[in-house]
C-alpha cells in the first residue's frame, strides 16, 4: 500500500480481506492530530482518511504523511499579506 493512494470501498475490502475484515466490521473514527483530521479506518497500522466516498491511505506500517515544504522565499519587497 501506498501513501496518497486512493481505494473504491470493493478495493478497500480486498486489501483488508487477509487481517479478517472488511470497512462493514471498522467503525469510521475520528483523528485530529497532528496532519491527521478526519475520518479514518485504523487497521494494523494502515490509517485510510474517508471523504467523498472514497478512502485515502495515510499512514502505513512503515511511512506516514508529511506537512509540504515550502521551497522558496518571500521578496523583500513583497508587501502582500497572504
Amino acid at each position: 500500500m501506498m501513501i496518497y493512494q486512493l481505494l473504491s470501498e470493493k478495493q478497500l475490502n480486498k486489501f483488508l480481506k487477509p487481517y479478517n475484515t472488511d470497512t462493514g466490521k471498522e467503525k469510521l473514527v475520528e483523528i485530529k492530530e497532528g496532519e491527521l483530521f478526519g475520518d479514518f479506518i485504523c487497521v494494523e497500522g494502515y490509517k485510510f482518511k474517508y471523504a467523498y466516498g472514497m478512502y485515502q491511505c495515510q499512514e502505513t506500517p512503515t511511512a506516514k504523511i508529511e506537512k509540504p515544504k515550502i521551497y522558496f522565499t518571500k521578496a523583500v519587497n513583497d508587501r502582500s499579506t497572504r
